[in-house]
């Protein structure tokens, strides 16, 4: 059986994860700490194509507000959320608690 939407959203996805899909046969991007799978919205943008090429792989979220999107674009989203940026913790400082 195939992942319901609620699974693939709860879906972690490492920033190294989607640097790797920066074509336009895979196209994902970062918007607002949700990764968007936009291949098959590509040739629909109405931006045009180059536009999320140039995200591709990335974090997209300051160039999406740039433009101010209408609302209608920016619910229109949650349609290709596959799932959320995975935080890198391995960088948070360990600090023992005294006893």
């Amino acid at each position: 059986m195939g992942e319901s939407s609620k699974e693939v959203g709860d879906r972690e996805i490492t920033v190294d994860e989607v640097a790797k899909h920066n074509t336009a046969t895979s196209l994902w991007i970062i918007y607002n700490d949700k990764v968007l799978d936009l291949t098959e919205f590509l040739n629909e943008h109405p931006g045009g194509d180059q536009v999320l090429l140039e995200v591709a792989g990335q974090d997209g979220t300051s160039r999406f507000r740039d433009i101010q999107h209408s609302t209608d674009a920016i619910e229109m989203t949650e349609q290709y959320v596959i799932g959320s940026v995975k935080k890198d913790t391995s960088s948070l400082k360990r600090t023992s608690v005294p006893q």
